[in-house]
Order: structure tokens, then C-alpha cells, then sequence
């Protein structure tokens, strides 16, 4: 069965290992390390129950390294979780630890989020350095990845719609793109939450920035096809940066363009859908577009 405990005391000398078959931690059941303890099941958390750290001991720590199933239940603690295998998100999921090393030791975990689930991180840090970077793999399929602390991408995120919902990325921190992090949306998508992009993005279809977004001068910006779009809805800051593609970006708020910025989508609706964006250029600074339309909503200015 799923309930029950099990408790892991190790050292980093001598860690305490579970191994063998699948692993359930079901209503009732709890999972602590005191120290070191690494599960190598595969591991499924279920609603009701609760993966721990050692209360009070920041240097407790639990390894996931085998394949983590998330279908509810809780992860807690003043210590660390580290994601050193991949993992599956099925059902809504908060993890709340200290830090969640969401990428593990290698740096390359793929976290998977199904439709109409949020996996909800409210860890103080998603990795163990001090620039809080991720630089594995998320797939959001119609569903929502909220992280709540600062922190930067150095990976990939997909977003992709997979069914009627619009995948969402959100969070209460900054999210930093990194010069090569990446971004990818296909079908539409929401970032609700401030971005900052010094890496990737490329919107198969629609991508919809919706709090303050600020592009730097090595950001890489790409639309696939006609009516694909990057839809600016919150306020903006361009400083540069590369904006290619076949499709469209817009601009449906306040725009600071502070360094010299070239657009060049086949596409650029300078006042967005509502037609009341406003564009303001820095002194001394070009903004230039190299568009097929300059409008894309009829009579809206």
C-alpha cells in the first residue's frame, strides 16, 4: 500500500538508498530523509501524501533519481529535493522545500506537466547555486508551471497546447531568459509573469506576453508562419535584440525602446488590437521596422 513511513538517515559518505520496485506514497504514507536519503524507484507521490526533509536541518537532502510520478500530495522541508531523473506531472502538485533543485545534479531533467494540471512551485530556490538556474527541459501541455521564487532559464521551456486550455507559464517572481535559454509556444500561450529575454524565443502560433517583458540586445525573437504572433500586452522595454520570421509581433501597451532596435517579422502592428500602444523612443535611439503591414486590426487607428 501507499501509507506508512518510510525514513532514510544518511550521510554524504554513506547515503540511505531505497531501491527496487515502484514506489507509492499514498494517503497517510510519508517519505523523510534525515541527512542524505536517495530513492531510485520509480517514485509516485499521491494525494495525501508527503515527501519530507528533516524539520529544522537545511542540510537534509532527498534524490529523486529515478522517474518521479507527481499526482498530488506534498514535498516539504528545510532541506533540498533534487530532480536527478525525470519527472511527470498528473495531477495539481505544490512542492513547497526549501529548494527544489528542479534539474538535479546533471542538468538535464525533463519535467512533463499534463493538460489541466499545475504543478506549483513555492521553493525558495529551484537549484542549489546562486544564480537559481534551470537548465533542463519543461513541457507545459495545456497546463501551468507556476514558480514563485527569481530565477533563469538556461534550458528550454515548451509550451505547448495540447488540448482546448492555453498553456500557461506564471509565477510571482522575474523569470530571465538567458542567452541560450529558449522559449518555445505552439498553439497560443500566456506568460503572466515579468520576463526579461536575453535568449530564445519562437511562437508557433500565438505567444502572449501579458506582465512587463524586457528584450535585451541578445535576444533572439522568431515567429514560424503567417498568423503566428508575439502579442506584447503588457508593458514593454526593447534594447535591441533580432525579431525574424514570417509572422507578426504587437504591440498593445506602452513600448520603451532605450537602444537601437531593428524589427524584422514579415508583420508589425505598432498599436496592437486595441490601437491605443504607445511607443516611445529614447533620444538618440533608431527604431526601425521592415515589415510587410504596419496594421494588422481594421479601423483601430
Amino acid at each position: 500500500g501507499g501509507g506508512g513511513s518510510i525514513q532514510l538517515e544518511g550521510t554524504p559518505a554513506n547515503a540511505a538508498t531505497v531501491t527496487g520496485t515502484s514506489l507509492f506514497v499514498g494517503p497517510g504514507g510519508r517519505l523523510n530523509a534525515n541527512g542524505l536519503g536517495v530513492v531510485e524507484n520509480t517514485l509516485t507521490l499521491l494525494s495525501g501524501g508527503s515527501i519530507t526533509t528533516e524539520l529544522d536541518d537545511p542540510s537534509s537532502e532527498i534524490r529523486f533519481n529515478g522517474t518521479t510520478q507527481f499526482q498530488g500530495g506534498i514535498l516539504v522541508g528545510d532541506g533540498t529535493a533534487r530532480q536527478n531523473g525525470n519527472a511527470f506531472v498528473n495531477a495539481d502538485t505544490t512542492i513547497s522545500i526549501d529548494t527544489y533543485d528542479m534539474d538535479g545534479q546533471f542538468g538535464d531533467t525533463v519535467i512533463t506537466i499534463d493538460p489541466d494540471t499545475t504543478l506549483d512551485i513555492n521553493s525558495r530556490n529551484i537549484d542549489t547555486s546562486a544564480s537559481n538556474d534551470f537548465d533542463g527541459t519543461v513541457n507545459v501541455n495545456s497546463s501551468t508551471l507556476d514558480v514563485a521564487p527569481n530565477w533563469q532559464l538556461d534550458g528550454t521551456i515548451n509550451l505547448n497546447q495540447t488540448d482546448a486550455a492555453v498553456p500557461v507559464l506564471t509565477g510571482d517572481g522575474i523569470l530571465t531568459i538567458r542567452s541560450g535559454g529558449q522559449l518555445n509556444v505552439s498553439g497560443s500561450g500566456n506568460i503572466e509573469q515579468i520576463v526579461i529575454i536575453e535568449g530564445g524565443v519562437f511562437a508557433g502560433s500565438e505567444a502572449n506576453f501579458n506582465q512587463i517583458t524586457s528584450f535585451t540586445s541578445t535576444a533572439m525573437v522568431e515567429t514560424d508562419g503567417p498568423g503566428d504572433a508575439i502579442n506584447l500586452n503588457g508593458i514593454t522595454t526593447m534594447s535591441g535584440g533580432s525579431y525574424v520570421g514570417n509572422g507578426a509581433i504587437k504591440f498593445d501597451n506602452q513600448v520603451f525602446v532605450t537602444q537601437n532596435t531593428s524589427i524584422g517579422m514579415a508583420d508589425t502592428d505598432l498599436d496592437g488590437d486595441s490601437g491605443s500602444a504607445e511607443i516611445n523612443i529614447q533620444p538618440n535611439v533608431t527604431f526601425s521596422v521592415s515589415s510587410i503591414n504596419l496594421e494588422l486590426s481594421a479601423d483601430d487607428g
